[in-house]
């Protein structure tokens, strides 16, 4: 089983419109699986951008295998809501769920946002876990594809480029790699804890699958991060915004200021402002023999 109700903002929304959490997670689920089609057009753009310096664009995806791959990716995410979506289960199904495995939880019931899965009940919500594992592996695996190529195509044909070319489409091959390994660990490894929890039924474990969603959360959060640290643009508007804001601080440190001391000896220093001091050359007197 899987599930748990809903205790944030929404959940106003919710009662007040009669949006059951089922429908919310089938939402939010969509949302997530369209973010791979998107991070994959980034790939297929930089790998097509490189792949044109290449003799004959010999490198290049043709149109057809573009749109063929783009197409699959942008069915996934609506095949898998629409799984989702069937995966459930009536209010009957609920009760006879709950009396069997958790029959502690069954007053949770009576709370509107509350709802579960349970694979035994609705054999779909096998076809969703399937289609989303083989998704996000094969996204996986043809993003490294593309990364890979790209840098091979950069490498081989590196002596036709000129210097600012190559370092053009290395460094924003780089940049992209980061933006997406971090938003992909932060997203992958805790769905990963969740799912083994759930197929191992690993009681002991739940604390580690109720924490998940913490981590899922940060998500949006480490895009962002991401997106700001490596772009240029983004890191150079937020480095003069925090000086700004450093400067309008009313506990900002003064500085000590220091006055040159204004005198004929030319030996004088300049010294804080509190204290005046005035040093003076020796004097050497004549010895004569």
């Amino acid at each position: 089983m899987i599930g748990g109700m809903n205790c944030g903002v929404m959940r106003e929304f919710q009662v007040k419109y009669g949006v059951t959490s089922h429908i919310c997670i089938t939402f939010f689920a969509f949302i997530f699986c369209m973010q791979v089609p998107a991070l994959l057009t980034c790939f297929m753009y930089r790998h097509q951008a490189a792949a044109k310096c290449s003799p004959d664009k010999a490198w290049s995806l043709s149109k057809l295998h573009s749109i063929s791959l783009l197409f699959v990716y942008h069915a996934f995410p609506v095949i898998i809501a629409f799984s989702l979506y069937h995966s459930g289960l009536s209010m009957e199904q609920k009760e006879i769920s709950i009396i069997e495995n958790y029959p502690d939880c069954y007053p949770s019931l009576q709370d509107f946002t509350f709802d579960f899965y349970d694979y035994k009940e609705n054999s779909t919500f096998v076809a969703f876990g399937i289609l989303i594992s083989v998704y996000y592996v094969m996204a996986g695996v043809i993003g490294f594809g593309l990364a890979w190529r790209t840098g091979q195509v950069l490498n081989r044909y590196r002596y036709i480029m000129s210097a600012r070319t190559y370092q053009l489409h290395k460094s924003s091959m780089i940049t992209l790699t980061t933006q997406v390994t971090g938003p992909a660990l932060i997203l992958g490894i805790p769905v990963f804890a969740v799912y083994v929890v759930v197929a191992s039924q690993l009681a002991q474990l739940h604390a580690l699958a109720a924490t998940a969603p913490f981590f899922i959360c940060m998500h949006s959060a480490v895009t962002t991060g991401c997106l700001i640290m490596t772009t240029a643009t983004f890191k150079n508007f937020v480095t003069k915004k925090y000086e700004e804001f450093k400067e309008k601080l009313p506990c900002k440190k003064s500085r000590p200021t220091f006055v040159a001391v204004t005198s004929p000896c030319p030996m004088a220093i300049e010294v804080p402002s509190a204290l005046h001091i005035i040093v003076h050359p020796p004097r050497v007197t004549n010895i004569y023999y």
